[in-house]
């Protein structure tokens, strides 16, 4: 789910499933488009697991998915799509999924296995490879049948695919229309012939088969599709069962009602990113002054492809140093745990376990222009339990190159993109009621 940006991110889950019944093209009353969004801890998702509250038991390597309809495949008298769920990403901008292609044996082609067939591109009439002239084919490669080679990489490096640049009309489940149903012609995106995912972690029952890329780049779904607004809220994972939450397009955006409002940095080298430019870091809202050359380049990508965030080394020192001045030095109720639970810091309560008492504190983001957002303990840290003891694991992670938002720590707040504007409006929201 720490995943990049079309070199970047990762934890793409898509679920294959039976040829669909296809109803008929709705109607387009406007530029409105709302799919639900599928967390990790529903009974929707290919990655529910009735213990998934207690990380000890499952992993937190999960992402959000979309499901989508693709294809136009004929079937006796009757016409069907083939659907899928992906891992909902705006940290990178191509839409892939695994094809047919990919089930050729020799060093060229693989496919991951997955439960359900890879799509049938050649049984679909409203597929079409796309050729290397195409003004999306951005790769610069091409094979010997002229078709345009795409190669994305993620920062984990256990995901990565190539395959054919092709565009395929796509269908959605929405409430935004009539018929429940929005059909969307010619998605450029790519069909897998060479495909990686070493996070899975179920063999033949695995249900992932690509990624819904968000990002602003030219090969998104947003850059593709008419609504150039779009926002979402992500439920936290300790809410059992969570209803539906939608990602909205356009005039289904719901408005806030308590925002900030912060600049998208659209520059020719970020123009690919969601990238807020970061100023600072506090906890419990004081600012830790912390001297800009730890930040880098003071960048922060919005990922919610990636389940948890990235923080520069020298940045992710101070903030730790300021943690450990507070439970262990200042309370005395922690010990600080690097042993338990690998590539996490942890806090070990010495009393008896009390979940997220006062004590435990929260971190701040300060971005150019003023906007701050204030994230709570409980999208800080991941409360671990065993027999009767109690850990507080710091979701932060150090990194060597970014400083990045994922989307453990975006829970209960909403996120509205508008690019036309490029600002980026945010406010806390209660998302299991209102996204």
């Amino acid at each position: 789910m720490k995943m990049m940006i079309l070199a970047f991110f990762f934890f793409l889950m898509v679920l294959s499933s039976t040829s669909s019944p296809l109803p008929p093209p709705p109607p387009s009353l406007s530029d409105g488009l709302s799919l639900e969004l599928i967390p990790p801890h529903s009974p929707k998702s290919p990655f529910y697991h009735s213990n998934l509250v207690n990380p000890l038991v499952s992993p937190y390597k999960q992402g959000v998915v979309v499901k989508i309809g693709i294809g136009t495949i004929d079937i006796e008298d009757d016409v069907a799509y083939k659907s899928y769920l992906l891992v909902f990403d705006t940290g990178s901008d191509l839409i892939w999924i695994q094809c047919e292609e990919c089930k050729i044996q020799d060093e060229n082609h693989r496919c991951y296995p997955q439960k359900e067939e890879p799509f049938p591109d050649s049984k679909s009439r409203t597929y079409q490879p796309l050729p290397s002239s195409y003004p999306l084919c951005k790769y610069g490669r091409s094979d010997e049948k002229g078709r345009c080679i795409y190669t994305v990489k993620y920062k984990t490096g256990s995901i990565n695919s190539t395959g054919v640049l092709s565009s395929e009309t796509f269908r959605f489940l929405s409430t935004s229309s009539p018929s429940g149903t929005e059909k969307v012609r010619e998605i450029v995106f790519g069909c897998g012939y060479k495909n990686y995912d070493d996070d899975r972690n179920d063999g033949d029952a695995y249900q992932i088969a690509g990624i819904f890329g968000m990002s602003p780049g030219p090969l998104s779904f947003l850059s593709q599709y008419k609504g150039k607004k779009f926002s979402y809220c992500m439920v936290p994972r300790h809410v059992k069962n969570p209803p539906p939450t939608y990602l909205r397009f356009a005039s289904e955006v719901k408005p806030l009602t308590r925002f900030q409002t912060v600049d998208l940095l659209m520059t020719k080298a970020t123009k690919s990113l969601f990238i807020l430019q970061l100023e600072d870091l506090g906890v419990n809202g004081k600012r830790l002054r912390i001297d800009r050359r730890r930040l880098g380049n003071q960048q922060l990508v919005v990922d919610s492809g990636s389940t948890n965030s990235l923080m520069l080394n020298g940045a992710h020192e101070k903030l730790v140093s300021k943690l450990d001045s507070i439970l262990i030095t200042a309370t005395g109720d922690f010990k600080k745990d690097v042993v338990t639970f690998e590539d996490q810091i942890c806090y070990k309560r010495m009393r008896k376990p009390q979940g997220f008492t006062a004590n435990i504190p929260s971190v701040n983001y300060y971005f150019k222009g003023g906007a701050h957002l204030d994230l709570p303990p409980q999208n800080v840290f991941v409360q671990k339990l065993k027999r009767n003891t109690e850990w507080f694991c710091f979701n932060i992670f150090p990194d060597q190159q970014m400083n990045l938002l994922g989307a453990y720590q975006q829970a209960d707040f909403k996120f509205i993109f508008d690019i036309k504007k490029n600002k980026l409006q945010f406010g806390p929201e209660n998302c299991a009621q209102n996204s």
